[in-house]
Order: structure tokens, then sequence, then C-alpha cells
């Protein structure tokens, strides 16, 4: 017993532990014995023993409080962790088997010399419950853990009988488990799984472990997608399979799920691109490439900025910088380029990549190619604008009779008078008229040609003033007075045209809900917490609540047959307007009570402009105009006579060498014999018109510069004209600074 020092509780009858014979002193002396308690009788043990300090219990086979077999059956009862060793007297052998079978661990037989085999017996009992009740513990977790297992978990022999499953195993198929013992597995897979069955527990037996899928088939009937973890072991001989079904049933809908999105990704018309934290492109869908036209093996890796034009590259850093402080940025419409080098308008939502632990990993971009919106838009925005002015047509008409009535008035006054004074006065005045008149057609061309979007930094209140002057007579006749309220405002990046058609619409607005008895009409222009804040207040009748809700929305109104009213009116106006303004990163807002009138508010963000944005934009124009220039050999075709002698008068009093034609015919056949250094040709004309007249003489001369002249509302015969190889272009009305700046222009791209 080396190294032993056990802790030893002695129960003794009453009656015995009185004698002369010390029991607990005798065994005290034995060697290994560290202690020796005693106890009279069984109840005082059983107090003794809930410390769980003592190495073993050595009692009497009878005892004065109780059985000694009613002592173990206590012990054991209550689940007290120590072995017992009963000490019987010769003859009562029989007592000791009975409390064995009740749960003693040993006995000893108090024969003469017992005391000496004592320790032996102690040792042997105290290891053997150690190794027990390890034992015992390791059975106990591995029932923990098979009933308690997330997983169902079922043991077969190797014919696939099934010889054990845990709780979840029962529960997930619906089974008892009695039910499932007399079972095979063959019983619980599904049709597809049975042909295999065989072969999948040869498979397994071949390489000990397997992991594959297959389906169970529950008590209800209903088929489950399982993942199987297979294994083969030798247990007592005997060939076992334990295997681990998991349920798969999310997963695979997940899987399905996934499988649908790719999908749609890979074939959806909208472009879906993904970027790492650098920029760089990650993935690249079908919808991209026929959006960009680069396949994905040509885009993967290299930056995003190669499908954003260089003005656009700082609306990019402001998207960029944006997203990944709010983590997703939506309908945004920007400029990209295409592998060709095409720029195409795209409308794009962006939002932040994140992995599994949260971290930003990049940002995902799905955008689509609005061209074809757009051309939508501005034909709408277009009949908006046509559909506005028609209401201002007897405005507008009255002014240029006033104006006509001026020139004509001072121009015969000039033709009759020999006073040279009055003569130049009277040239003054009609001078003076027709800027007036040029700048009605110009307001006029601004609201109803055709064109391009096109931002510029700007003042909004030439927009605002431009628009009040097209309509004020018009209010005047209807007796609104209009009230400026204009505080000084920034400038800021903005479509002009577009700012003014909105303008138009909201006076025309406003003019209609006063009608007939008149009122007021205030404008606002102010600067206010970083935007330019417009806004117009009314005296009209005002807006219900029920439309209100539903102003903005296209072909609302209270106007024309949709509206029930005699006034004109499409219902497209405040949608445009509200198109516009939103294109321009601002807001427009109503507030209006009926019988009281309406306020319509406007703020626009205010964008400040770097030198760079305003040597880029304005360039051309800061430029210095120098008459010092060689003299031209010019042509000048137009089939009117009075616009041929007037380009003939200013050219040759610089010294020009000037030669006109009234046809494109006549033109032609001058151009086959001599050379200009440069052409100017009105479009519409009888005959060759100006576009099919450039195309023939870029056949004759392909370097010849021609500069196109019109006076039509819309852009496409001006577009179409640069696109052949035309120099530039003029508008009529014209003055004499425009000629020389078109010469200028001519003069410095041959230096």
């Amino acid at each position: 017993m080396k190294e032993k020092n056990y802790v030893i509780l002695l129960a003794e009858d009453e009656k015995k532990s009185d004698s002369e014979f010390s029991l607990k002193e005798e065994i005290g002396k034995l060697k290994g014995i560290s202690i020796v308690e005693s106890v009279q009788g069984g109840k005082e043990a059983l107090e003794k023993i809930k410390g769980d300090q003592y190495s073993i219990l050595l009692t009497d086979d009878s005892l004065s409080d109780m059985d000694s077999r009613e002592l173990v059956k206590r012990i054991v009862a209550n689940g007290f962790k120590v072995p017992l060793i009963m000490l019987v007297d010769p003859g009562h052998e029989d007592i000791a088997a009975e409390a064995i079978k009740v749960g003693a661990d040993d006995y000893v037989v108090k024969e003469k010399g017992y005391l000496k085999i004592l320790p032996k017996i102690i040792e042997k009992t105290v290891e053997k419950f150690k190794l027990t009740s390890s034992l015992k513990l390791a059975e106990e977790r591995y029932i923990q853990i098979f009933e308690h297992a997330s997983d169902s978990i079922f043991i077969c022999d190797i014919e696939g009988n099934i010889l054990d499953v845990n709780t979840n195993a029962c529960q997930w198929l619906g089974y008892k488990k009695d039910e499932l013992l007399e079972m095979s597995m063959e019983d619980i897979l599904s049709p597809a799984g049975k042909e295999k069955t065989s072969d999948i527990i040869q498979k397994i037996k071949g390489v000990k472990k397997s992991v594959f899928e297959s389906s169970y088939i529950k008590k209800d009937g209903t088929a489950v997608p399982v993942e199987l973890s297979a294994s083969f072991f030798k247990l007592d001989k005997n060939e076992i399979i334990l295997t681990f079904a998991r349920d798969i049933s999310k997963r695979k809908k997940i899987e399905k799920d996934l499988k649908l999105l790719a999908n749609i990704t890979t074939h959806t018309a909208e472009g879906i691109i993904s970027v790492d934290e650098r920029e760089n492109i990650t993935s690249w869908n079908r919808g991209a490439e026929i959006i960009f036209g680069y396949k994905s093996e040509e885009i993967i890796g290299k930056p995003y900025s190669i499908l954003v034009p260089k003005e656009s590259i700082q609306g990019l850093a402001n998207i960029i910088r944006e997203v990944y402080e709010k983590g997703f940025v939506s309908d945004i419409e920007s400029e990209r380029v295409t592998k060709d080098g095409q720029k195409i308008d795209v409308h794009l939502t962006t939002s932040i990549i994140k992995d599994e632990k949260g971290n930003k990993i990049g940002r995902s971009v799905i955008l689509r190619d609005i061209a074809e919106r757009k051309n939508m838009e501005e034909e709408l925005i277009r009949s908006s604008k046509l559909a506005s002015l028609g209401t201002l047509a007897a405005g507008i008409a009255h002014e240029f009779n006033n104006i006509l009535t001026a020139m004509l008035g001072y121009a015969e006054l000039g033709l009759i008078t020999k006073d040279l004074e009055k003569m130049k006065k009277a040239l003054e005045v009609v001078v003076k008229s027709s800027a007036r008149a040029k700048s009605i057609t110009d307001n006029l061309l601004t609201f109803a040609r055709k064109h391009e979007s096109k931002r510029e930094y700007a003042n909004i209140r030439d927009a605002v003033d431009t628009s009040i002057a097209l309509v004020k007579r018009e209010f005047e006749k209807d007796n609104i007075r209009i009230i400026r309220k204009f505080s000084k405002v920034s400038k800021t990046f903005c479509d002009v045209g577009q700012i003014s058609h909105v303008c138009l619409n909201l006076l025309t607005n406003a003019r209609d809900a006063m009608r007939p008895k008149g009122g007021k009409l205030i404008v606002e222009l102010r600067n206010r917490d970083g935007y330019i804040e417009l806004k117009f207040i009314d005296t009209g009748c005002g807006i219900s609540p029920k439309l209100k809700e539903r102003i903005f929305e296209p072909f609302i109104t209270t106007k024309g047959p949709l509206g029930g009213s005699s006034e004109k009116g499409t219902g497209l106006g405040l949608s445009v307007s509200y198109g516009i303004i939103r294109n321009h990163n601002g807001t427009i807002e109503v507030k209006s009570k009926e019988n009281k009138g309406s306020v319509f508010t406007i703020r626009l963000p205010i964008i400040k402009a770097t030198l760079k944005d305003i040597k880029f934009l304005y360039g051309k124009k800061l430029k210095r105009v120098s008459r010092r220039h060689p003299l031209l050999k010019i042509l000048v075709v137009d089939d009117e006579k009075g616009i041929r002698n007037l380009f003939e008068e200013i050219l040759k009093r610089e010294g020009h060498f000037i030669n006109t034609k009234k046809s494109g015919r006549a033109a032609l056949s001058l151009l086959r014999k001599e050379k200009f250094d440069l052409i100017f040709t009105d479009i519409t004309m009888p005959g060759i018109d100006g576009i099919d007249f450039l195309k023939k003489v870029k056949k004759i001369d392909e370097k010849a510069k021609v500069v196109m002249v019109t006076g039509q509302v819309v852009d496409d015969d001006i577009n179409l004209a640069l696109a052949e190889g035309a120099f530039g272009f003029i508008r009529k009305p014209f003055t004499t600074s425009s000629i020389f700046s078109m010469i200028d222009e001519a003069i410095s791209k041959d230096r």
C-alpha cells in the first residue's frame, strides 16, 4: 500500500464498540491508513458521508438502528459516492451477499487474521470504485451527448438494421424509439436512396468514413434532404455503422435561392458590378457586358474609374465618400463611358459590401442605361415647354408688335430725315429694339428648343428674370402684380434652360390660379442653409388637399379636359418641373389652402466651382477677340437677299473679299472653280438645303470651313451639321460681333 493514505469511516454496532477489543484502534494501526473515524449506527454514518471526505466506509453486518442492507440502499438512493465494505461475523455471509446485491462493493469475514488482508481489500475496493465511477461518468456523458446532439444519430449493424437512435432522430422522423429499433435504414431512406443502400454500406466499410447527401422519409411520408456523415468500426467483434444525419432543407432552399439569384444577376438587363476597397472591379454580370461592351475577362481587375468620363470623376469621388459614410446611396443619375468611348446616361444605386465580420470590403453598383427614358423625358419636357409657351402666345405677339412698331416707325423716320443727328438717333432706336426682340427670341429658344441637358456655372436669378420678362405683359393684362424679393444668391451648376422652364411653369400656374380676379405674386430668392431657395407665393384659389397629394404626378391638373376646366393645360408642367429639380439634386414642395393661395418652394444645392471649372466651362468666352487678322476670301450662301447684303456690307468694311450666292447649286458651281477661306451658309434653303450643301462641299474640299447660319428652334439640324464636319454655327438674328468671333476662331485654327 505504497503512498496510499486512506481516510476510513467505521460504522459499528453500539454494543460491540463498548467491548475491550477496539476495532477502530486495530484498523488505525494498519499500514496506509491515515485516519479512522467511527460512528455508532447507520444514521450517523449517513450524515458523515455526505461530504465526500472519506475514502471508504466499513460497516458491521448488523447495526443497532438499522439493518446493514438498509444502510446500503440509502447510500445508493442518495447518490453518495463512497465505496462500502461490510465486515461480517462468520456464518453471516448470506447477509453480505444480499448487501452486495443492493450495492455494497465487497465484504470481509471477521475470521482469524482478517486484519492482515483488510488493507489489500480496501485498496482493491477503492481503485475498483474509482474505475467504476469513471466508467459510469463516461457513460452518463455519452448518453447526454448522444441524446442531446443537434444531429440525428443512428447506430446500425452492417446489414443496416437500426440498433440505437437518439431522441432528436425520433422527434425529427416522427417515430417512437421502439418503432425505429424494429426498422432498418432502408425503411427510412427515400426510394432513390434505397437503390444505393448496399453500395453505400460497402463504400463506408471501405473508406471507414464518408460524407454524402441523401433523402429520408418521415413517418408522415414527407421526404427531407439530409447530409449523412457515416463511420464504420468494430465493437466487441461486431461491425457497426455510426451515422450522423442533418436536415439540410434550409440549406437546399438557400442554395436554390442563390442559384435563382445568380441566374437573375447573370441575365438581368441591369449592370451589376462589385469593386473592392481599392475600387478595382471584382465581378461583372451579363447586363454590364451589354451596357459597356466589355467582357468580364477584359474588365475584372481594372479600376472602376475606366467607366467614368473625366468630367464626372469628382462626382464619383463624392458618391464613394457618401456610400462609405451611409452604407447605401440610391437614385443617382450620371454619365458613364462604354468600351468604344461613347458617353451614356445611367441610373445607379450603390451599397457597401461587408465580410462575415462586418468589415467593409468594397461596394456593389447596380445600374441601367436610361438613354431611352432620357429621350422620353426630353420629349415630355419639350411638349410641356411648347404647351407653356402656347399659353403666352398672345402676350409675346403683343410684345413683338410693340417692338416692330418702334423699329418700323424710326426706320421710316431715318429714311425721310436729312438731319444726321436724328438719323443716328433713329438707327439707335432700331438697334435697341432689335436687341430687345433678340432677347425675347433667345428666351423662347431657351424654352422651346430640343437640346442636351448642359450644366453651367450660373446665377439662377438670370433664369428667374428671363421667365418673368416673358410673362410680365400677360400678368399685367390679367391685373396680377409681380413683386420681386431678391437677395444676392450664390452661383451654382445648373441647366439654365431647364430652370427657366420650371419658373415659367410655376408662373403660368400662379397666373391661372388668380384668374379672373387678379392678385399678387411674390417671387422670393435667397441663400439658405447651403441651398438656393426660390419661392412663388400667390393669392389664388389654392389646391384641394386631395389634389395636393398627387400634384406632381403626370396628367394631374385642374385645367383643360383632364381637370374639367376651360383653362388650357395638359397636367405635365408640374411633373416635368419635379423631374428637373430632382435631377438637380434639389427639392420642390407645395403648401396650399383652398381660397387662400399656394406657396411653391424650390431648393437647389449650392455647388461651388473652382477656377479650373470656370476655365473649362468658359475658356472660349474669356478669350480676347482681336480685329487684327489677315484678310480672308469668304463665300456667303443664303436665299434671303437682305442677309446676303448684310454679310457683304459688314465683311467688306473689314477689308475681306466677299462673294455671295442665293442657292447651294450656284455656290457649288463656284466652289469647283475657286477656293474660299470661310463659307457662311443658311441651313434652310430651297433646292439644296444647308446640310446637303455641306456634304457636297466636303467632297470638293474636305478641309473647307463651313459655318451654318440658322434661325431654327430645334437643334437637330445643327447637331447633324456638326457631325458632318461643320466648322461652327451662329443663330439668327446675329450681331456683327458673332460674325467676327467666328472669323477669329477660323484664323486661330490655321495658326
